[in-house]
């Protein structure tokens, strides 16, 4: 019935409209071209026609609103409000939008920051592996002249380190003791001092104070490496040095005790040669006689790999001289001139040859034949002098000797 009604009305208004417009007749193209045209009069529209094609008008727009309300009921309504929400959420999809191109411009920012770093970090770990390479290569090279006795060349190496890793406490360590070696107290006793401002516990340091000071003044000496041992109780260089220290001030407990401790941690062949002097000392013979074999095995490793090769010719020279096999204790010996011996090493060498002739009552014959070759591989008259204003002994050298 709705529609019924709805159509009557929308027929009714159209003919409304166009009844309407048969008053005004549309002109032909030779009226328009003559200039006469019946639309509106030369008089113009009368008042009664304009208000009815006002009229009209309305009557055809109410009869289409009419029609859609009554067609659609409340659903225009709600239609209207359907297309406010979806104007919001197209408002919230502008602002999701725009929201999602400034998270994606941060986004590219990050990732562009993130890449800027990682390049740094890239350039930064390419420099350090370039760096450990050559301190790899010349750490190599310093301890291989060290080895070897090259002491200058030794430093060089050190200090090429030390410009790449210049807070490397071990470097000025290091450099410390081949001046030692090289018999320059002073540049030592610099350098050692140099790791202590920069760290006051840094244990080798201390250690370097005291084998400076071993033949100047021992006490000295004994509260420098005492300070090693206390910072660092399980290296076992520190406890033998404190146990040589202690040797030399004639306290031969202390001295086993140090160098017990420093076997326990690392079996090497000068302290089971130390041990084995120190034992003999006492009156353990069989202590004695098994840390001398073992000293000799220890040191025939040494040999096969080139390492600390002046102290493992010692300590094979110890082993057959204490069995009197003079040619092969000469043998070692003689291996000595190999190396450059400087003035350091030459006190280090005196105090324990002329211990081993004290302790194993060498022949002063057979002493004789090695004091000649020490002194040519160690110094020739130089050595001779050191051996005669140091050594206990009256070593008289016959002229044929000489």
């Amino acid at each position: 019935m709705k529609i019924h009604l709805l159509l009557i009305l929308f027929i009714s208004s159209s003919f409304q409209v166009i009844d309407s417009t048969k008053q005004v007749s549309v002109p032909t193209e030779d009226q328009i071209e003559n200039k006469q045209t019946n639309i509106i009069p030369k008089e113009g529209i009368t008042e009664s026609e304009l208000l009815s094609l006002v009229n009209t008008v309305l009557a055809y727009s109410g009869g289409l609103i009419a029609v859609v309300s009554l067609l659609f009921g409340g659903t225009l309504i709600l239609g209207v409000k359907e297309i406010l929400k979806m104007k919001d959420l197209n408002r919230s999809l502008v602002d999701l939008n725009l929201e999602m191109k400034n998270g994606l411009n941060k986004y590219k920012t990050d990732v562009i920051e993130i890449t800027n770093k990682l390049d740094d970090y890239r350039d930064e770990l390419e420099k350090k592996i370039k760096k450990s390479i050559e301190s790899s290569y010349l750490l190599n090279e310093a301890e291989s002249a060290f080895h070897r006795a090259d002491y200058v060349r030794s430093i060089e190496y050190y200090k090429g380190i030390l410009e790449i890793s210049p807070e490397n406490l071990n470097l000025y360590y290091q450099i410390g003791r081949c001046y030692l070696y090289l018999g320059n107290s002073n540049l030592a006793r610099i350098f050692f001092e140099k790791s202590i401002e920069k760290d006051s516990n840094y244990s080798l340091a201390y250690h370097g104070l005291s084998r400076l000071n071993r033949f100047e003044n021992l006490d000295r000496a004994i509260f420098f490496s005492k300070k090693a041992c206390d910072l660092n109780p399980d290296n076992h260089n520190y406890h033998e040095f404190l146990g040589l220290l202690y040797r030399d001030n004639n306290d031969l407990e202390k001295a086993i005790n140090h160098f017990e401790l420093s076997y326990k941690s690392k079996r090497m062949h000068d302290i089971c040669m130390f041990l084995s002097i120190a034992y003999k000392q006492v009156g353990n013979e069989i202590k004695s006689k098994n840390f001398r074999l073992e000293a000799n095995e220890l040191a025939d490793e040494d040999i096969k790999v080139g390492y600390r090769l002046i102290w493992a010719y010692m300590t094979k020279w110890f082993y057959f001289a204490y069995d009197n096999k003079v040619d092969q204790a000469l043998e070692y010996i003689s291996k000595l001139n190999d190396f450059l011996i400087t003035e350091h090493r030459l006190k280090l060498i005196k105090s324990n040859v002329e211990l081993f002739f004290e302790v194993f009552e060498i022949n002063k014959k057979v002493q004789k034949k090695y004091l000649k070759l020490l002194n040519q591989v160690l110094g020739g008259s130089d050595a001779k002098e050191f051996l005669k204003k140091h050594v206990t002994h009256n070593w008289e050298l016959d002229s044929d000797d000489k």
